[in-house]
């Protein structure tokens, strides 16, 4: 999708009418702590088959477990770290939503805009009159801003 073809009353009511960040930041924690359990389990699984075949598991189900261990707690670390890089990647993402946030007009500036064109529901009619409509947005935000 492209958002410079969107009329600005589009985006920004896009903007401040979505969930916002909190769902990715609640998501990146439970990342975080699924990688903090692999990365646990990784470690106590290869210390509990050592101790096993070291002391009272002797046979050919230890020599196979012995064998495959090592693939095993390879495999739980390498998740541990995806899951970690993807606990980074949603908190990356909650960022970015806050700075789009913060750099977005609010709907209030935008259909109180006189330069927009009301129907009956109040919101401002689509149209492809982009640059002069957010050049007059921003400089009535700018206006508000230095009332504030």
């Amino acid at each position: 999708m492209d958002y410079a073809f969107l009329p600005p009353e589009i985006n920004s009511a896009r903007m401040y009418s979505g969930p916002g960040p909190n769902s990715m930041l609640v998501a990146a924690a439970s990342w975080d702590a699924l990688a903090a359990e692999l990365a646990s389990a990784a470690e106590n699984y290869g210390s509990v088959i050592a101790r096993l075949t070291g002391m009272h598991w002797w046979g050919p189900a230890s020599t196979s477990m012995l064998a495959i261990r090592g693939a095993i707690v390879e495999w739980l670390e390498r998740t541990a770290a995806q899951t970690k890089q993807t606990a980074t990647q949603a908190r990356a993402a909650a960022a970015a939503f806050e700075q789009a946030h913060a750099m977005t007009v609010p709907p209030a500036l935008v259909t109180g805009h006189p330069g927009c064109h009301r129907r009956r529901n109040g919101q401002c009619q689509q149209h492809r009159w982009h640059s002069t409509l957010t050049h007059s947005v921003l400089d009535q935000h700018d206006t508000v801003s230095a009332q504030m």
